[in-house]
């Protein structure tokens, strides 16, 4: 759904900017996201199966499972930040042009 909407974004091109346009920030950083978190996922089952034969964790093998899921809040932070970032900037732009 997010890239049916981005291709009709980017083909129905109109004289508003995109700068101005929250429903394309939202879904840009819902991109970014879930594409980051696709990722992860996928080579998650990969790095768990390489692990999960030995006896127990050892400590590289669990900052390595950790850092990946830290990946994935840091995807989660920095869509948050794009989103809020989008109504700043728009809400900005709005008062500066009203004014």
């Amino acid at each position: 759904m997010i890239f049916m909407f981005m291709h009709q974004i980017l083909t129905n091109v109109s004289d508003k900017s995109l700068l101005v346009n929250f429903e394309f920030w939202f879904v840009a950083s819902l991109m970014i996201y879930f594409l980051g978190s696709f990722v992860i996922f996928l080579t998650f089952t990969y790095l768990t199966r390489k692990i999960l034969p030995a006896q127990l964790y050892s400590a590289e093998n669990r900052q390595l499972l950790t850092a990946v899921w830290g990946v994935h809040n840091v995807l989660l932070f920095l869509g948050s930040l794009l989103t809020l970032g989008s109504l700043v900037w728009i809400s900005f732009r709005k008062k500066l042009q009203s004014s």
